[in-house]
């Protein structure tokens, strides 16, 4: 993109910094600390040691009995959000 006169920005967490600016790329933070919020999540952690990813319905169930907050969208699906 850089030889076709493109500005080229990279958005990543800070833990990146280096690799992007060092190959000339403009580097922008995430707004959040990705890394921390993925080693605080169960269903992240399910993810990297190997397992599958939940459906929707049973990762908002799981959400619900939790008490956690449901991503914007999947409340009004009817699967046991109130």
């Amino acid at each position: 993109m850089r030889t076709a006169d493109q500005r080229v920005v990279v958005a990543a967490t800070r833990a990146h910094t280096d690799l992007v600016t060092g190959a000339g790329l403009e580097y922008r933070a995430l707004p959040r600390d990705i890394e921390a919020e993925t080693r605080a999540s169960p269903m992240a952690q399910r993810l990297l040691d190997g397992g599958r990813a939940m459906p929707s319905r049973t990762l908002v169930q799981e959400m619900v009995a939790d008490n956690r907050p449901c991503p914007p969208g999947l409340e009004s699906k009817g699967w046991g959000v109130r």
